[in-house]
């Protein structure tokens, strides 16, 4: 059993983390507000300079599409160009060395591309 003054003692230390408690949610709630204050005074300001005579949203939407558009293009115009370049030089055709050919005329039909490998890193 507890003493009067114990008792007298826990009640205390119980309302002192009561009060703690509290006080901390309170802080965090005047945070959360400062926050929230410093959002809308950006987003004031943010439409103020819209209204002062800077591009508007939609006309910036506009140009950023029309960028968009020009950069669709340029890469197009880019492809075409590589495809031409590509397509007016003749295929590459692979040249075997004189070795694998020796090798093929030795070992006869049986020979695959792993044999060559190994054989040619021996």
């Amino acid at each position: 059993m507890l003493s009067e003054y114990e008792a007298q003692k826990l009640k205390y230390d119980m309302k002192q983390e009561l009060d703690a408690t509290s006080s901390a949610v309170y802080k965090c709630a005047a945070w959360l507000l400062v926050v929230v204050a410093l959002a809308l005074i950006g987003s004031a300001i943010d439409l103020q300079r819209d209204v002062a005579g800077n591009t508007a949203p939609a006309a910036k939407r506009a140009a950023v599409q029309h960028h968009d558009r020009v950069s669709i293009a340029e890469t197009r115009k880019v492809l075409e160009e590589r495809r031409k370049r590509f397509e007016s030089h003749p295929p590459v055709q692979a040249v075997r060395s004189s070795e694998a050919a020796e090798i093929d005329r030795a070992q006869g039909p049986e020979i695959d591309e792993l044999t060559l490998i190994t054989r040619s890193s021996d």
